[in-house]
């Protein structure tokens, strides 16, 4: 008896666990300079944290994280002398990695790849046609090809997000107000349905949910939903932030929350060795 009350513990405090590091997301706020980083849950995106930490700059529209305040982001050209480039965070700390190699009109998204060992983002050169970048962490970027969407031309893109368990990358398309499937040899799109099914208001970054919850989106207004990649529909709205937003990223699990998983599983099987001595 006393062997299934731990395990029955133990399921009810991972559970607990889980729950309160579901859907955990980062965001650049904008308003300030630099603007601040804050975390919140997408369960209630009105009550944020206050400012965690903040970019070097004003002007961030791609972020990625491997950390709670570690990753890397994009800022774009700026009109009022505040940096520009790609950063590497480093618990909070941003140093600049390597400017963009072109005074860039727009940037739509920063993402790791699946094994997190570089970078794809969504740039707009001089020309002005969005076009898929890959870039290495040291900074060396690689121009791949035009974002082009089947049936309806150049894309203009306001986020991107790879999937990690599968690999896929996918993009709010604000031409099309839709999500998009994107290759990342070629550039190449397909539309997902027929739209979000919500007029997207200058969306500020999509990105997958670390607990498998699913893709996540924040427009540039603070509103926040979720996204069906297999629809293309958004949710209804989760709820509005109290402030506009550049980018934000998925959190991932914080190291505490593992190590305390880990003694947890240690003590069931002390448990079980003890009750199987005991018999």
């Amino acid at each position: 008896m006393k062997q299934l009350m731990g395990l029955g513990t133990l399921s009810g405090v991972l559970g607990l666990l889980a729950t309160a590091s579901a859907a955990e997301f980062a965001v650049v706020a904008n308003g300030n300079n630099p603007n601040d980083i804050h975390f919140f849950d997408s369960a209630d995106p009105e009550n944020p944290s206050p400012a965690v930490g903040a970019v070097a700059g004003t002007f961030v529209r791609g972020i990625d994280l491997t950390d709670r305040l570690t990753g890397y982001y994009v800022s774009m050209a700026s009109t009022d002398g505040s940096p520009t480039g790609f950063f590497r965070l480093e618990n909070g700390a941003s140093t600049l990695v390597r400017d963009v190699p072109f005074t860039a009109t727009a940037i739509g998204g920063l993402t790791f790849n699946q094994d997190e060992t570089a970078m794809y983002a969504a740039l707009n050169p001089p020309d002005g046609i969005t076009a898929l970048f890959r870039i290495e962490l040291d900074g060396t970027f690689t121009g791949i090809a035009p974002i082009i969407v089947a049936g309806s031309g150049s894309a203009d893109i306001a986020g991107i997000a790879m999937d990690p368990d599968t690999g896929r990358l996918y993009g709010l398309d604000n031409r099309t107000n839709s999500l998009i499937e994107i290759d990342t040899e070629t550039g190449a799109a397909s539309r997902i349905g027929t739209g979000l099914g919500i007029f997207a208001i200058g969306a500020g970054e999509l990105d997958f949910a670390l607990d498998g919850s699913g893709l996540y989106m924040a427009t540039g207004i603070g509103k926040i939903f979720s996204v069906d990649v297999t629809t293309g529909l958004a949710s209804p709205l989760l709820g509005t932030l109290p402030f506009g937003t550049g980018a934000f990223a998925a959190v991932p699990e914080p190291t505490t929350a593992l190590l305390v998983c880990v003694g947890l599983l240690s003590l069931c099987r002390r448990q079980r060795t003890a009750c199987s001595a005991a018999r």
